[in-house]
């Protein structure tokens, strides 16, 4: 038996080349893979009774405590599912997805608004990509202070290694700072209000304007006077009208030009009758304000009113003939009783 097992596996290695030059071997490997595609349902299962061996092998896999055949038709749903279901995934648990979380796996930060690569709760300049710490607390940032554990210092701009705080000289021009004078006009910086304005030494009111440019040099509320009145821009209800800056009434006339600065219906009395123009039925007529009847005639010429048509002096004789007839009639009355 074994000497017939030794003539076979002789036999193979001597026609091994002729196989394989004439594609029989390749042949039988298709065979193979085909066989093993064949396998029936139960392969998986019947070959593998633990979780490593089964997911190693491409056609399976550990499910239910079970090896499994692999199911291609389910595997596009299954991708499908794992897409969908990974818009949900939160893997640090902070509550936000990792869609749309900045930092998916560090549960302290979501957000990194200026794109540093530091979330926004450790960033000590959440929107300045530039900065992100300030070691010395003194609202300057390492990457720009150039003592930055120094609270006292940030600059040094001679760059002697001393802050310009500490330094005497810190222009390193040859002049103490209090004795520089950087606009050359004659005034120490150290006193200068405007060390850079050769134009402007004092700020008496402290607004910001120079006492030589500041028509109200006392008034930290004022500054500028645009038409020459007295009266500063801010004040002036008219800044560009020197004959007024009051409005009492807000009606955009002026109080000075208003003949009824408290009266924001009225601001002419073209008449002068004391009725303004607006209001006055004859804006024209100093004798006549009021056309009660609307008939064109004012009511002090007018000698009728209403739609009666009667004049002043028939209303006037009615009454009388009325008050006679009522008197006559009561001393007939009278008569009649004695």
């Amino acid at each position: 038996m074994r000497s017939n097992l030794l003539e076979i596996v002789i036999v193979i290695l001597l026609i091994s080349p002729f196989l394989i030059s004439s594609g029989v071997l390749s042949s039988f490997e298709f065979a193979d893979t085909k066989f093993s595609n064949a396998k029936d349902d139960d392969y998986c299962e019947d070959t593998y009774d633990d979780e490593d061996g089964c997911n190693a092998d491409s056609q399976c896999e550990w499910d239910d405590d079970e090896c499994d055949e692999i199911d291609d038709d389910s595997d596009d749903s299954d991708d499908s599912d794992s897409d969908e279901d990974q818009s949900d995934v939160d893997s640090d648990g902070d509550g936000v997805t990792d869609e749309q979380d900045d930092f998916p796996y560090d549960s302290t930060e979501t957000t990194d608004s200026d794109g540093d690569g530091v979330g926004d709760n450790a960033d000590e300049f959440p929107y300045d990509p530039n900065e992100s710490n300030d070691s010395d607390g003194d609202g300057v940032g390492d990457n720009s202070d150039a003592f930055p554990n120094d609270s006292n210092e940030s600059k040094d701009s001679d760059g002697d290694g001393i802050g310009d705080n500490a330094d005497n000289d810190d222009d390193d021009d040859g002049i103490e700072d209090h004795q520089d004078d950087s606009d050359g006009d004659g005034v120490s910086d150290e006193q200068d209000d405007f060390p850079n304005d050769s134009n402007e030494t004092t700020d008496s009111d402290e607004d910001g304007v120079g006492d030589n440019t500041d028509a109200f040099p006392n008034d930290p509320n004022e500054s500028k006077d645009s038409d020459g009145d007295g009266v500063g821009d801010n004040t002036d209800a008219f800044p560009n009208d020197p004959n007024e800056s009051q409005d009492s009434d807000d009606d955009g006339v002026g109080d000075n030009t208003d003949a009824f600065p408290n009266d924001p219906n009225e601001s002419q009395d073209s008449d002068d009758d004391g009725v303004g123009d607006n209001t006055d039925a004859f804006p024209n007529d100093p004798s006549e304000s009021q056309d009660s009847d609307g008939d064109g005639i004012g009511d002090n010429a007018d000698t009728v009113h209403g739609d009666s048509g009667n004049s002043d002096a028939s209303d006037s004789s009615d009454s009388s003939d009325s008050s006679d007839s009522s008197d006559s009639s009561d001393s007939s009355d009278s008569s009649d009783s004695s």
